[in-house]
């Protein structure tokens, strides 16, 4: 028997709701169905109290009840799910074209969260059940619409660190010791790496990136896990 996973689907028109449930039949998705952020949160709550959590969400940015800003209330509850769990799966998604949504502010929101995000007018789209194996598979996903705002959504907050920099905070995230760090970066000694991770430390303490408190090898590895996406980096 084919294995299942308990996916927690946001949506709130019963359209949209129909056909990804007819596109996800014969699926591992296992649709748990809400249709607000209340009623979200409170079923991914009851699950992991339950012993029986959600393993994967995909939602509607388009929540009620927010009519002035439609993607707000689909924001928040994106927000608030990966402050629950830093590795749920999320994919967001929209049906609102870029015209009359911010496409880059939304990039520049999500991507440091890891959450996903595709636009679901698109003629290039893959389908959702596709999407949601990649985003399962812990890639983080843009569509054709919001990957073009990708560039606009970058330039919202600068790069902190330079490539030396950002070289060497992949390896600090890779879980290698200073001497393996010093064999892998030529020309640059135990002494080297130490001076290049306290310069990463400082800047990102500088820029709000870290708090002061976070100086910890496992504080800058979560921080390259969590923004290496953002900056086009790996």
């Amino acid at each position: 028997m084919e294995t299942t996973h308990s996916l927690l689907l946001v949506e709130n028109s019963r359209r949209q709701y129909t056909a990804i449930k007819l596109e996800l039949e014969n699926t591992p998705w296992k649709i748990v169905r809400c249709d607000d952020m209340p009623t979200a949160l409170h079923t991914y709550d009851q699950g992991e109290k339950s012993g029986v959590p959600i393993e994967i969400v995909a939602l509607d940015l388009g929540l009620p009840p927010d009519r002035d800003n439609p993607l707000k209330a689909g924001l928040t509850l994106a927000k608030t799910l990966r402050q629950r769990d830093s590795d749920l799966p999320i994919l967001a998604y929209t049906s609102i074209s870029p015209s009359a949504a911010p496409f880059d502010l939304l990039v520049a929101e999500l991507l440091p969260l890891r959450i996903s995000f595709i636009y679901l007018r698109s003629s290039d789209e893959p389908g959702m059940a596709q999407m949601l194996d990649l985003v399962w598979r812990d890639y983080v996903l843009l569509s054709p619409g919001p990957a073009d705002f990708l560039p606009r959504a970058v330039a919202e907050k600068p790069d902190p660190l330079n490539d030396q920099l950002w070289e060497t905070l992949a390896l600090v995230a890779a879980g290698k010791s200073y001497p393996e760090i010093a064999a892998d970066l030529p020309g640059v000694g135990v002494d080297g790496v130490r001076a290049r991770i306290n310069r990463i430390r400082d800047v990102l303490i500088e820029k709000g990136e870290l708090a002061d408190y976070q100086r910890d090898r496992i504080d800058l590895a979560n921080w390259f896990r969590d923004h290496h996406v953002r900056y086009r980096r790996s």
